[in-house]
């Protein structure tokens, strides 16, 4: 009997030792339900055509929106140096939600500044994965910096070879950009008189030189939308 009592203490003190450790256990620390911040693409030395910046890793979409590959089924997605020159400082950017399957060729975000706000398309079909965090606050960085820091969004691709096969890419990037920013040139000189400096890169806010009618027609012949 005194060895059954002394046994059963032992068990006793071995769960209320157990139980005291527990009320005393710090809790564990909480997981944030915010995403991880995406890093910044790397990219190379940036190249110039008919005055306006672009990167050879970048693949563009006719309608100036840029895509860089990730991963086999994964790309990230910005607007490209002549829309954001076109488009000007925004002060607003309507992005999809995370979840929202994209079609290439489809309205698939909106830019505004002031009175003016612009449709882009998507350069490929995809579900969106991942939007960047910073813009809600911050849509300017989508002119300050196009390629880095203002880059729009992820999408998962399925059919990547597909997708890359619409967009532009190396020599014929540097083709278009040159016919594009002629047309433009052509479009600001009608109703200003200066658009571009000379040999240099194009004047950083287009926009401004154009009247509301005139900046719709080159929403439309740009980037293929309606403003």
């Amino acid at each position: 009997m005194v060895a059954l009592a002394v046994l059963l203490t032992l068990v006793i003190c071995v769960v209320v030792d157990s139980w005291l450790s527990r009320r005393h256990r710090a809790p564990a620390p909480a997981v944030s339900s915010q995403p991880a911040t995406e890093p910044l693409p790397h990219l190379s030395a940036p190249e110039y055509a008919g005055g306006f910046s672009l990167h050879g890793e970048l693949a563009f979409h006719p309608g100036h929106a840029w895509v860089r590959v990730e991963g086999p089924d994964r790309v990230r997605v910005g607007i490209d140096d002549f829309a954001r020159r076109l488009l000007g400082a925004a002060d607003r950017i309507e992005l999809p939600a995370v979840g929202t399957v994209l079609c290439q060729g489809k309205a698939a975000w909106r830019v505004g500044r002031g009175q003016r706000c612009a449709a882009m398309l998507a350069p490929v079909s995809g579900e969106v994965v991942a939007i960047n965090p910073q813009l809600a606050a911050e849509p300017g960085l989508v002119a300050q910096d196009p390629y880095r820091s203002g880059w729009l969004f992820a999408v998962r691709v399925p059919e990547m070879r597909a997708n890359l096969s619409n967009l532009l890419s190396g020599r014929l990037v540097h083709r278009w950009l040159e016919e594009c920013a002629s047309r433009l040139r052509s479009r600001v000189q009608g109703s200003m008189p200066l658009s571009f400096a000379d040999g240099g890169t194009a004047v950083d806010d287009v926009g401004v030189l154009l009247d509301d009618a005139n900046w719709s027609g080159a929403v439309r012949e740009f980037l293929l939308t309606h403003a």
